[in-house]
Formats: C-alpha cells, structure tokens, sequence
C-alpha cells in the first residue's frame, strides 16, 4: 500500500470504492477497521472526520453511527449528480405518452428515465421543489398532482387540485407550491354546456398539510402565462388575455406570497407575446421570447433591459415559435429549442438543440444539437437524481438526422 503516500487521487478512489458499497447509514466495524489497518496516511486533515467517526464507533462497538455521519455525507455525494431534466411527450397530439430525459454534464449524453406522468392532460404545469423533485399537476379535464423523486426516479400521487385547470403556472417559493390563472370549465345550466372559465384564484399547497387551500388572487387571469419566483414574490409575465387565445398580453404583475396580495409591476413588458419562459437567478429575471432574451433588474421600477438575439447562437435560421425550454443552475441559463430545416415546419424534420448561456460573459456555446425525441411543447429544470437511476438505461440518439 506505499503507493497511498504519492498518488492522492488513487487515495480518493479508494475511499469512494470502500463507502459506496455500504448502503446503511451507519458501517460495521471490520470496515473501519480495515480502513485504519490498509491506509497509513490517516492523519490527514481530508480524512480526519472518517478516523475520528471510526475511532467513536471503536470506543462504543455495540452502537451504531449516528445516521448523518461523514461517511453518510460522502456516499450521498458519491450517488447523487447534477443533470438537465427535460419533460415532454413523444406524440404530438395526444397527450398519454410523457417521457422525461436528463442531460449529463460529465458524460454529455442524453439518457431516458423509466417514470413517466401518464395521467397529465395537454396544458399541465410544472415546477422543481428543492433540489430533487419536480411536481406536476393539471391539464386539460385533469385535477392531476403528482410528485417526482430524482434520486429514485418514481413518480407518487399526490391531493388533487380542487379544480382542473390548464395553461397555468406553478411556482414553489420556501416549502409551499402555488398554482395562478390558467383556465378551466364551468357548467353553464342556461345553456347546459361546458363554458372556459378563466382563473384569478391563486392556490397553495404545502407538504406537511398536504392540502389545497386558496390563498388570494392576481390582478388579470391570463392563460398560458410564464411566472417565477423572485425571493417572496411571484412575478408572472405575458399570456393571453382572451378566450381564444388569440390576443397575447405584455401585463407583467406579482403575487406576493408573505403577505398574499397582487398587483401590477412598474412598466409592461417591451413586446406582446405568449408562451414565454423566465427564471430568476440572483435577483435578475431573465425572460426569453422566440428568439431574444431580455432582462429586468429591478422588480419595483421593472426595467426591461434587452441582452441579446439568440438567432445567430442557434446555427438555425427558423424556430417553432411555442416551443423552447429554459433553465439556470445560477451561473448559466440553458436553452433547448426546437428548429427545422425547411420553410414548411413538418415535424419529421425537426430537431431541438441545447444551448448554454454564460451570464457573466454573455457568451453562447453549443451543448448538445440535432437531439431527435421528441415533438411538443416542453419543460427544463436543472436537478439532481440519483446516479443509479441513470444506470442501464436508453441513451438518446443524437445528431441521428
């Protein structure tokens, strides 16, 4: 064992190799006491904490470690890994065949995850919660929610919405998921049908109530809107204001969820459109159109300040115009785009590139292009998943134009 001494890096993967094989969170003693008999260079300060809790356990044989133990700390950190979750569908009109794929930043590939939300229904929503899980909830006819582990990848149920609700917006802020505008349906008894009925309501839901309950209102229903959170607040961008769907707005208000109240933000946004994306990374709203990016620095004068075209970043000279994604991991923001190459947008010839933005330099690199799987209108988190979900699964094609 002398090479221990000069090589830190087979150090390392020593100690990887002998703890990522304990599944428990406490270790049998004979591991302990194989490590201390095998390594001579115990005395370091990196390994300090592992001899110190082998020494603990050494004095007390007949207890177990304590379970949030340095040993605990370091396999968590060995089984876990940062990736991009994509959520979408595989068919374009029908919305029963979901699938969710994750980008590996290390290995550059695109793996397909075996949960998939089934019973959503066109129009859901999503929203990351911690670091881990994504919920979702809605579509159209659907009171849908539905919660998904990364580390295990498994979808659970979880209460139903009070009402179905589609083309809406979900945010977590703190340990609580909000649910704002969206649309949904009404029995009219004059004329007994189903009417569109458009929500003001705003609906929140915490974990360890594990209920709905209304909580207030924003100033426009709007459908098909963007909203992120900005600290307390809740900012929602653009949507449409009509029926129809027709009419895109440039309102811009927030919802602000300490004190439950509403209201308009300083200036409208620069342009009206729908479908927009947002993300708030630091205090600054980025917010992305079909081919700009845009920025607002200041949540009560909300100035929009215009960054930069991504046209010319995309290496493609036409782009669906309801269909992109966007992400942050807090340095960079990720854009994944749907492009074709013909006038005519047929869906057999189209593809989505993955690009990231550097938000200190403004720069655009490529990460992954002509990506083939999959046709609609999707949604992107950064997240992190367990790496045994990543295990034996399909890779994603790429460049398989």
């Amino acid at each position: 064992m002398i090479w221990f001494k000069h090589d830190t890096q087979k150090r390392y993967q020593y100690l990887a190799e002998i703890f990522q094989h304990v599944r428990l969170p406490y270790v049998s003693k004979n591991i302990y006491s194989e490590f201390m008999d095998r390594c001579d260079f115990h005395e370091e300060p990196d390994v300090k904490p592992f001899v110190e809790e082998a020494e603990s356990y050494k004095n007390y044989p007949s207890c177990q470690m304590e379970e949030l133990s340095s040993r605990t700390r370091l396999r968590q950190h060995y089984d876990m890994e940062k990736v991009i979750l994509v959520i979408g569908y595989k068919q374009r009109i029908t919305c029963t065949d979901p699938c969710m794929w994750v980008w590996r930043f290390g290995l550059g590939q695109w793996y397909t995850l075996n949960s998939s939300p089934a019973k959503l229904g066109d129009g859901y929503a999503t929203c990351r919660y911690g670091k881990s899980e994504v919920f979702f909830c809605g579509g159209q006819g659907k009171r849908t929610f539905l919660k998904f582990d990364g580390l295990t990848d498994t979808i659970l149920p979880c209460t139903q919405m009070p009402a179905a609700r589609m083309s809406h917006c979900m945010v977590c802020v703190g340990d609580a998921i909000y649910v704002l505008g969206g649309t949904g349906f009404q029995y009219d008894k004059e004329q007994a049908c189903l009417v569109e009925d458009r929500f003001e309501s705003v609906e929140q839901w915490r974990s360890f109530e594990s209920q709905w309950q209304q909580c207030g209102h924003i100033m426009s229903a709007v459908s098909g809107a963007t909203a992120c959170a900005s600290g307390s607040l809740i900012l929602i961008y653009g949507g449409y204001i009509d029926k129809n769907d027709k009419e895109p707005s440039d309102t811009a208000q927030f919802f602000d969820t300490k004190t439950n109240t509403c209201g308009y933000l300083a200036n409208h946004l620069p342009f009206r459109y729908g479908n927009l994306k947002s993300v708030s990374v630091k205090g600054v709203t980025y917010i992305l159109t079909n081919s700009e990016l845009f920025q607002s620095n200041c949540k009560d004068e909300s100035g929009y300040n215009y960054v930069q075209t991504l046209k010319d970043k995309f290496d493609c000279q036409n782009y669906r115009s309801l269909s992109s994604a966007m992400a942050s991991d807090g340095n960079y923001l990720f854009f994944l785009k749907e492009c074709f190459s013909t006038r005519i947008a047929m869906y057999d010839e189209t593809s989505w590139d993955l690009r990231r933005y550097d938000i200190e330099t403004r720069e655009i690199e490529n990460a992954s292009e002509n990506i083939q799987f999959l046709k609609s209108s999707v949604s992107m988190y950064t997240l992190v998943v367990g790496k045994s979900v990543l295990q034996d699964k399909s890779v994603v094609q790429l460049n398989s134009k």
